[in-house]
């Protein structure tokens, strides 16, 4: 048999192995009902990006916090400007911490570092102190550290940049279902 009737052979065989695999993973779409998706789910969709943009993002201090802030408006509106009619307040704090992770015999020098961006979150309604949600979420980097200090500084900056748009994304699809399950149950 030639090698172009095996693969012929061999291709559904595979699509159905790993239909069977994805189908043990527990993956949920976020717009799903049922095992079927729903009859409003564009609909749904729209709603919770408008739900999105509605909401005001604090301004930071410190540099990590001012490219979260950003990082936000941008996940929160697909590009545009912070919300001019605010619903709800998204505030956060930031801790960043760097840990060495592997150190040369030799020197004692650093040659490899991660960045651990931590943020606690909570989204209150305007006006409101209490808060309706509230979370954490954790972006971690590994970086190299080379000799040149410049270098090394641009390196751990652009760790900071990949573990603050890790953690955007966390709050924006934490965000996301908690405005699913809002509106599913109806409050």
């Amino acid at each position: 048999m030639s090698l172009s009737k095996c693969a012929a052979l061999l291709r559904p065989a595979g699509l159905v192995m790993l239909s069977l695999a994805l189908a043990g993973c527990g993956f949920r779409p976020l717009y799903l009902e049922n095992g079927a998706p729903a009859a409003g789910a564009p609909q749904q969709k729209a709603s919770i990006e408008r739900e999105l943009a509605g909401i005001s993002v604090q301004l930071g201090a410190t540099r990590e916090s001012i490219l979260l802030r950003n990082n936000l408006i941008f996940a929160f509106t697909g590009g545009g400007d912070d919300s001019a009619n605010p619903v709800h307040r998204l505030d956060y704090t930031i801790i960043k911490s760097a840990s060495p992770f592997t150190v040369e015999a030799g020197s004692g020098r650093q040659s490899a570092a991660f960045v651990t961006i931590q943020v606690t979150y909570q989204l209150l309604r305007i006006g409101s102190l209490d808060p309706v949600f509230r979370g954490r979420a954790i972006g971690r980097a590994s970086f190299d550290k080379p000799a040149q200090r410049f270098a090394a500084i641009r390196a751990e900056r652009d760790a900071e940049d990949r573990a603050v748009g890790d953690v955007s994304e966390a709050i924006r699809n934490a965000l996301a279902s908690y405005f699913v399950q809002k509106s599913q149950s109806g409050s």
